[in-house]
């Protein structure tokens, strides 16, 4: 908060805020640090995050491919299908998501849910 003018110092003040319960505030912090910054994308992938804890599942959509946008990362691909399959019931647009998580993961204690979901999304896809 110190540091007003930093993108960064507004991301790290959001993810401070969300973990204390203030999600007004965070979501304040986020959107400065995207208007200093327009193609911070992990400002972008925490705000999907936001909105999807939140229940508002198509800003968090919006949020989580104004990420992709500008980096293909892990944690988007992750919550993004993660929104897809159990808050939208869209199997078959989450498993690309997933399955393009599971290539840009890097920490293998993740392998074993990744796996699971794209399990479950590959189920729920045949079953419609």
């Amino acid at each position: 908060a110190a540091d007003p003018g930093r993108a960064g110092a507004r991301l790290a003040l959001g993810s401070v805020l969300i973990e204390r319960g203030e999600d007004a505030g965070a979501e304040a912090a986020f959107r400065e640090g995207l208007a200093l910054a327009p193609d911070d994308w992990q400002s972008w992938t925490n705000l999907g995050n936001l909105y999807q804890g939140r229940g508002d599942f198509r800003r968090a959509e919006e949020s989580y491919l104004a990420s992709l946008s500008r980096r293909d990362s892990f944690k988007a691909r992750y919550n993004l299908g993660f929104l897809y399959l159990k808050r939208l019931g869209e199997p078959g647009k989450a498993l690309p998501q997933l399955m393009r998580a599971r290539d840009l993961c890097e920490d293998f204690h993740l392998a074993g849910r990744i796996e699971a979901a794209i399990q479950a999304a590959e189920s729920a896809a045949r079953q419609k």
